[in-house]
């Protein structure tokens, strides 16, 4: 077994029981996903625990690229949510602090809301038609 796959069969051990996991639409099947030089066959469960354990995982299927910065401001949100990270623009506040943790929101509980504001109606517009095509267009996230 690969790294990624040790690290996936690692998180998914040690998942906490979301809500979304019981849900019965989930295709419980198997899929294949790529690990060191080859590919390697996990049942889908144990991949959506993994991901919703950590938020890296999350952040690799949607195309996210961390800086360091990502981590602490995530790990702060993560305990406040109504919290505001101030940082100048182009430092990935909206894609981090906004889409990433609305997502890992979303996937770890289907009937839970999110609120999601901005200055202008334009903005949030724009950012939830940003999480639309994250779950629709995102064959990580549809799997």
């Amino acid at each position: 077994m690969g790294e990624l796959a040790e690290r996936i069969s690692s998180l998914a051990a040690n998942c906490k029981a979301w809500p979304s996991l019981n849900h019965p639409d989930l295709d419980h099947g198997m899929m294949w996903i790529p690990d060191g030089d080859g590919m390697i066959e996990l049942d889908k469960n144990t991949i959506r625990r993994a991901v919703l354990s950590d938020y890296e995982l999350l952040g690799s299927l949607l195309g996210y690229v961390f800086k360091p910065c990502h981590h602490a401001w995530i790990r702060w949100c993560l305990m406040h949510p109504m919290c505001a990270i101030e940082a100048p623009r182009g430092f990935g506040k909206t894609h981090v602090c906004t889409y990433l943790i609305a997502i890992l929101r979303a996937l770890r509980d289907f009937d839970r809301t999110c609120l999601i504001t901005s200055e202008t109606d334009t903005q949030v517009v724009s950012f939830m038609r940003v999480l639309k095509g994250h779950f629709e267009q995102s064959e990580g996230l549809k799997q």
